[in-house]
């Protein structure tokens, strides 16, 4: 029987995702129903906060570690005056003790209605599309702000769906995945969306088979280091970009000009310690017959972004969080959750949904290290 905290968490963590998947189609243009998923999203940080003061079974081991946590988000709070982070580390003391797998299925059941109601309610036409379609390029949103912003949704999902499955994921299963995958590709030709859930498809069809051994050296070395490997990527490429014509052009070009706005972004703002608030502009503002394209600033990696906004030390925790949980991975021989984190990671190179909680919904993983207790860590993580 599921506890009362666990059973408050997953409410408040479902109602979340609710809003925020609302908000980021259409329907969260409408001012009446944009003001309801405000105030819903609210009573979900309450549920939380509730859950949280009603636990009573905190070692002094857990409070140290939530006392400096907090003390760390409210530094890079003061300086970039972005409130996620808080809510971020609200959602990563109430999920400790909750277990991985309630969390998963809360998860695929919200995110996967939402995600079919925004769609059928473009096709009914009962929301108004944003779609880019031009002589080169015709480009879908299904309802949603943005054409990406479906196709990353359900990327996703079907990683977490993978995670949840395991090995008892099937070829049919992998078949019917695909499948959809392509009817987002063909419609939002989003690519690093379609490419990262193709692979992970894959891999997880391969994972049923795999004897353990082949390529196992590597697959550790990915699991505990993606989120380096991608933070040092992109920096290099940055630091590269106006002292190679190679990286400036080509690589950037193959990149849809990211690595551009990168590069921009670092040298407008620089890298402070615990970051600065930014105002940033991203692709909505191509729908807006008011707005000055040139204010267009959106930094699309979330490593490059999270080194300009919340700073480098946060970024240095963040990376360090990973790594140790990439540890635990492996130790615990969790190989879907290690490809899924992968997967996500190297994704977010490119993409910045690494921090956003209503996507990524394994960071919450992030909130297991908080747990001193090594046998009530066994019982929630997967």
């Amino acid at each position: 029987m599921k506890s009362k905290g666990n059973i408050i968490f997953c409410i408040a963590f479902s109602i979340y995702l609710t809003t925020m998947i609302f908000t980021a189609s259409m329907f969260g243009n409408m001012q009446v129903f944009s003001l309801v998923l405000k105030l819903a999203r609210c009573g979900a940080y309450a549920l939380l906060l509730w859950k949280i003061v009603m636990e009573n079974q905190y070692s002094s081991g857990q409070i140290v570690r939530y006392g400096i946590g907090a003390a760390g988000v409210l530094i890079v709070y003061y300086y970039s005056k972005y409130t996620w982070v808080v809510f971020l580390l609200l959602f990563l003391i109430a999920c400790a003790d909750v277990c991985f797998q309630d969390i998963l299925r809360t998860y695929l059941w919200t995110n996967g209605i939402g995600i079919a109601i925004v769609a059928m309610s473009s096709v009914w036409e009962l929301i108004p599309a944003r779609n880019s379609i031009t002589e080169e390029r015709q480009r879908y949103a299904i309802g949603f702000d943005y054409v990406t912003t479906g196709a990353n949704y359900w990327m996703y999902w079907v990683l977490a769906y993978i995670c949840f499955r395991r090995k008892k994921i099937t070829l049919v299963e992998g078949a019917i995945l695909e499948g959809v995958t392509w009817i987002f590709y063909v419609l939002t030709d989003t690519k690093n969306a379609f490419a990262i859930t193709t692979l992970a498809i894959m891999s997880a069809l391969f994972l049923k088979i795999w004897n353990g051994r082949f390529g196992k050296g590597l697959f550790i070395f990915l699991i505990k280091n993606m989120t380096l490997i991608g933070t040092g990527l992109m920096g290099e490429l940055v630091y590269l970009y106006d002292k190679s014509e190679f990286v400036s052009k080509n690589v950037n070009e193959l990149l849809t000009n990211r690595l551009s706005l990168s590069y921009k972004g670092v040298q407008n703002y620089g890298i402070h310690l615990f970051g600065q608030a930014i105002e940033w502009v991203g692709g909505t503002v191509y729908y807006d017959t008011e707005a000055d394209f040139g204010s267009y600033n959106y930094v699309d990696s979330s490593y490059i972004q999270i080194l300009l906004s919340y700073g480098i030390i946060f970024l240095i925790v963040l990376l360090i969080g990973y790594r140790l949980l990439g540890k635990k991975i492996v130790e615990r021989q969790e190989w879907y959750l290690g490809l899924v984190i992968v997967l996500s990671a190297a994704h977010s190179m490119f993409d910045p949904q690494l921090l956003w909680l209503q996507y990524d919904v394994f960071i919450l993983c992030l909130g297991y290290l908080f747990i001193t207790d090594k046998g009530q860590a066994d019982t929630v993580f997967i």
